[in-house]
């Protein structure tokens, strides 16, 4: 998911930069998210909210998972 078309959807609608709280080795807060200050949600590298998606939606896990043995194989894998 972190590669398709869904990501910038995801991210933009992310529940951890919303709701968590992480803290740096000094003990200060990290904001927006775990990722930190210099987060770029556009480009979220996190596996979190993609997880946190698929749990919701296990229809887009298995269209991933079709996409990526389509692109393996090169042929269509189901019709």
């Amino acid at each position: 998911m972190m590669r398709s078309d869904r990501c910038q959807a995801i991210t933009r609608d992310c529940l951890f930069s919303q709701v968590s709280f992480c803290f740096d080795p000094q003990g200060r807060e990290k904001r927006p998210c775990m990722m930190g200050p210099m987060a770029d949600c556009t480009r979220c590298g996190c596996v979190l909210p993609f997880h946190l998606k698929a749990l919701e939606d296990k229809r887009l896990v298995l269209r991933e998972l079709f996409m990526s043995l389509r692109k393996a194989f090169g042929r269509p894998v189901l019709h």
